[in-house]
């Protein structure tokens, strides 16, 4: 359902009912370390050091830290929230702050003390993706509407931008590209729409899949966008040319969730 790869490490996490981080670096991929959740793990994500592992599912946070050193010493930092779905979860590129997608939109956390506590609440509905931009000074969520949420987190207190239109159904996905110039937002409808953050220069254009999408990623260098299809299909999109790269099938089962390896050398695709 869920999947991660370690900015510094050649670690990937997955997660289901539990949360496993097998070591790539093996000509056979090992085991590296196992977590148990609550339930059904929904979102994961590396901190820019790869020093820890957030996990995301029915209401609780997890913050798993000395992942990067040693999987047996990990330390888990657990949060009961409100008994609701939690979608989605993203590291602030300074790793000082997480953001959390749940049933009734979005939450900050900040460490205080060691501690994650919550510190901004913003209201957006079910946010089922979130991504901070590469600067930080921004975030954005998908709602399971035809909407897509983007606040300014430059201030004191963050600041709703804008809510983005133009799908015909519920946007499931949203990136941001890594130079920042780019914003991508994936719909069940079979479409992308791929949104310049210019100010001088600002325009939208759309990519039509023709199949609905469940979950997308940008490759590091920001060319391409893999985007995960109903159809058990992985379709990689080229967005100089606007055009299919290549088409991914064959998996044993539904694809869900899909991850570049930092070097853009492997693309990770899990399954149901």
């Amino acid at each position: 359902q869920a999947l991660a790869f370690c900015p510094r490490r050649d670690l990937l996490a997955t997660g289901t009912h539990q949360v496993q981080v097998w070591d790539i670096s093996k000509e056979i991929p090992a085991l590296a370390g196992s977590f148990d959740h609550p339930d059904r793990v929904e979102g994961l994500a590396f901190s820019p050091d790869g020093r820890m592992l957030a996990g995301a599912g029915y209401d609780t946070l997890q913050v798993f830290s000395s992942v990067e050193e040693s999987m047996l010493e990990s330390r888990l930092v657990y949060h009961r929230v409100a008994r609701r779905w939690q979608h989605a979860v993203a590291w602030s590129p300074d790793g000082g702050q997480l953001a959390l997608g749940h049933d009734d939109g979005v939450t900050l956390f900040e460490q205080v003390r060691g501690e994650w506590q919550p510190r901004d609440q913003l209201q957006g509905g079910q946010v089922i993706s979130v991504a901070y931009s590469p600067d930080g000074k921004l975030a954005a969520g998908c709602q399971d509407t035809h909407h897509v949420l983007v606040w300014d987190l430059s201030g004191r207190k963050p600041i709703a931008l804008e809510s983005l239109t133009g799908h015909a159904d519920a946007a499931v996905g949203v990136v941001f590209s890594p130079d920042g110039g780019w914003l991508a937002t994936a719909s069940r409808d079979g479409t992308w729409r791929v949104k310049s953050l210019s100010k001088k220069n600002p325009h939208t254009y759309g990519l039509n899949l023709g199949v609905a999408v469940r979950s997308a990623a940008f490759s590091p260098d920001g060319g391409s966008l893999a985007a995960v299809g109903a159809n058990q299909s992985v379709i990689i999109w080229d967005l100089a040319t606007a055009s299919v790269r290549q088409t991914l099938t064959g998996h044993p089962a539904q694809p869900t969730a899909v991850a570049y390896t930092p070097d853009a050398q492997w693309l990770a695709v899990g399954c149901e």
